[in-house]
């Protein structure tokens, strides 16, 4: 999804709905596979912007997806201080988190919110 523009068009979609710019959206990370943990093939990590990954000590890259989202989202216009990070790790913390990666399809289920606030209209 990130490699083929989500977070983009995730955006778009918010602000084609709230009938807004980007610059009104806030954006929240919640826990993922970060670049401690999520290796990639370098097919995969061509596909994205080197701050976004790891390849210092690891035998393959490593994709820091919100570190890509992040870049994608403020170059469309959501302003950084406004993209915030729970900073968790999926694969790193089993006892908070379930990771299909990390537990090779053996897991509970995950979620996620995408949420329109107040008037934004105005």
């Amino acid at each position: 999804g990130a490699a083929d523009g989500m977070p983009v068009a995730a955006l778009r979609a918010v602000c084609e709905r709230a009938g807004c710019g980007p610059e009104r959206v806030h954006v929240h990370f919640g826990p993922c596979n970060r670049g401690c943990c999520y290796e990639v093939g370098e097919e995969v990590a061509q596909r994205f912007p080197e701050a976004a990954l790891r390849r210092d000590g690891v035998p393959k890259p490593h994709l820091d997806l919100p570190t890509a989202s992040r870049i994608a989202l403020v170059a469309a216009g959501v302003p950084d201080a406004q993209v915030h990070d729970t900073g968790a790790c999926t694969s790193c913390e089993p006892f908070w988190y379930f990771s299909h990666r990390r537990d090779a399809g053996r897991t509970g289920r995950l979620w996620g919110v995408a949420a329109l606030a107040g008037n934004s209209r105005r």
